[in-house]
């Protein structure tokens, strides 16, 4: 049966609506825009620690210390409870875990805060109120001298003494004013200084001797003997030695053995003539380089023993002179290491003592 007219056309426009939608369905889509994720802000690092720690300090007197940690957006905090606090010299500042600080005796430490991986420090003097402290280093020739007595001889702080270390360095707290300084030991001429002690003041001392300087030049045979101890490291070492001298100074060249030499360390030493007839020979910290600079070989004496051993000695050596010898007794070590180049990073024996024989006797 024909298909009416009618009929005919409402066919024809559902196909084309199904072609459409057909062809609809092909089309590519756009997608719709994702918005970004917002940014976590970084929080500000630390940069630097700021201390507020007094110049000084009365002796019983307690203060608290402070802290503030500055950040890299120039923020503030606070941080002296959550900090480590340290004195140099408790005995005369003590300091506790929250920052509180007490003057027990009269002199200097320096201070020295941590928070996380940053520090910081300062210098703290230990003085009665309206006093002041005068400090400095007293020389033979330019080189330091220890053992002697600085003493105040005039003004405020009169009797007040202090004792130059192995530096020459001394330090006098507590004056003011006009003062008389004398500084004495035996070998030297006294030596008298005035100075005004209205600040904290720096005053050195050069001393002179009182006679002739002794001639200690010249080629010797030092021997080194240890003291008895139980470690299996050698008793007895004698070496060729020259010293050459330059006024108090000291050079001494060591010859004789197979030393192991690494950037200029290893078959030489430093001594210095402090006096009519004493030398203080320094043959270096071999404990001191071993736990801390052992990467740059830095001992005064090693000889090398075997292709897997070798013998450093360390420490230092006081002695007296006479025309023949200069002998004395060293305060040190004696310790077997492994390996025959530098860095030595194991210690196989050590003997310690504080008398070891040392001799240095004239060819």
């Amino acid at each position: 049966m024909p298909i009416r007219p009618r009929y005919a056309a409402i066919a024809a426009s559902v196909l084309i609506a199904i072609a459409a939608a057909s062809c609809d369905s092909h089309k590519p889509t756009t997608p719709s825009p994702i918005a970004p994720t917002p940014a976590t802000p970084a929080s500000p690092s630390n940069v630097r620690l700021e201390l507020n720690a007094p110049a000084s300090i009365a002796p019983g007197v307690s203060l608290q210390l402070g802290v503030n940690v500055v950040k890299s957006d120039n923020s503030v905090q606070n941080v002296t409870a959550q900090s480590q606090w340290f004195s140099s010299n408790p005995r005369v500042i003590e300091i506790n875990a929250a920052g509180m600080a007490k003057g027990n005796a009269t002199g200097e430490a320096v201070i020295t805060v941590r928070y996380q991986s940053l520090s910081a420090s300062t210098e703290a003097l230990v003085l009665p109120d309206g006093t002041y402290r005068v400090k400095g280093t007293v020389t033979d020739a330019g080189v330091g001298l220890g053992g002697v007595m600085i003493t105040v001889i005039g003004g405020v702080g009169d009797g007040l003494v202090a004792t130059s270390d192995g530096n020459g360095a001394y330090g006098l707290y507590g004056v003011r004013g006009r003062i008389r300084l004398q500084a004495k030991r035996d070998g030297y001429l006294n030596r008298i200084e005035e100075v005004d002690a209205v600040q904290n003041r720096l005053l050195d001392f050069e001393m002179t001797l009182d006679g002739q300087r002794p001639g200690v030049g010249g080629r010797y045979v030092l021997t080194i003997a240890r003291m008895p101890c139980t470690a299996a490291v050698p008793d007895v070492r004698s070496y060729d030695a020259t010293v050459e001298q330059n006024g108090p100074r000291l050079a001494v060249t060591l010859a004789g053995a197979d030393f192991i030499v690494t950037r200029g360390h290893g078959n030489s030493f430093s001594g210095v003539m402090d006096g009519s007839d004493r030398v203080t020979f320094s043959l270096g910290a071999a404990s001191y380089y071993y736990y801390y600079y052992y990467y740059y070989g830095q001992y005064d004496v090693v000889e090398r023993l075997s292709s897997t051993s070798a013998l450093v000695i360390d420490g230092k050596a006081t002695a007296t002179v006479s025309p023949t010898r200069i002998s004395g007794t060293l305060n040190g070590e004696f310790l077997l290491v492994q390996g025959n180049v530098a860095p030595f990073r194991r210690i196989l024996g050590r003997c310690s003592g504080s008398a070891h024989r040392f001799e240095m006797v004239r060819r």
